[in-house]
């Protein structure tokens, strides 16, 4: 039977997070609510894709889909679009910053019609988490910024815990390989006039593991992505030629 969910899960290097996302994510009785969770291993040099095979022999609803090698968060996401079969299509971090706790909620604004339900750690009615300080800055203020050149109502665009209705990935282009890659979708579609709602959220530190963003080269990319909204803001082009200049890792 196709799944109605399907729930993409980006990995890299994360052998000592992924089985307890897992088995949180099981205590929602995933299989009775017709969800398939894809663990999308973007070139894993530690046990991630082992660790990840073991507990898709003991929950049927887990798939993994290995890169070779490491491409990125954007085309990991993107493999994950790609091989997804649900009419919802969901995201989360395999590290349970956000809670998947919180997934039906997502689900349920989606089905209620918002074409994009995404998790906001910045919205005022969100609790206040644990945050890295790095991750905490670097989120707020492209978000800020995003919010401006966008003279748009949503407190976050980095936040990858979120439901999309099938039919939104399949128009909306994303380009970039990187991070970057979860602002410029929500960018291309809040343009493209697409109903997006925000849930507050509480993010809080990973447990296990490093985080496996590059600072230097996500800053770079979100400028470049500011740049072009800026630049599109004053000037006839249309976004799609925009945002095929906002290619990063």
């Amino acid at each position: 039977m196709k799944p109605a969910i399907s729930l993409i899960v980006p990995c890299l290097n994360e052998q000592d997070s992924i089985l307890a996302a897992i088995e949180r994510i099981a205590l929602l009785d995933p299989e009775a609510k017709r969800w398939e969770v894809l663990v999308i291993d973007d070139g894993s040099t530690d046990r991630t894709a082992e660790v990840t095979q073991a507990a898709a022999a003991r929950y049927p609803w887990v798939r993994l889909i290995q890169h070779p090698r490491n491409l990125g968060l954007g085309a990991a996401m993107k493999t994950g679009f790609e091989h997804a079969q649900g009419d919802i299509v969901c995201s989360m971090d395999c590290d349970c910053t956000f809670a998947p706790e919180r997934l039906p909620e997502l689900i349920s604004l989606v089905r209620n019609g918002a074409d994009i339900a995404t998790g906001s750690p910045w919205h005022p009615s969100s609790s206040k988490g644990d945050v890295h300080p790095v991750r905490k800055v670097l989120s707020q203020s492209c978000s800020r910024l995003y919010r401006v050149l966008l003279r748009s109502e949503l407190h976050c665009y980095t936040s990858i815990f979120r439901a999309y209705r099938r039919e939104v990935i399949e128009k909306i282009p994303v380009t970039s390989n990187g991070f970057v890659a979860v602002a410029e979708f929500l960018v291309a579609a809040l343009r493209a006039g697409y109903r997006i709602q925000e849930m507050p959220v509480r993010l809080d530190r990973r447990v296990h593991g490093e985080s496996k963003i590059n600072v230097g080269a996500a800053i770079q990319a979100h400028v470049r992505l500011m740049s072009r909204l800026a630049w599109m803001a004053w000037t006839p082009h249309s976004l799609s030629s925009a945002l095929a200049g906002a290619r990063a890792r």
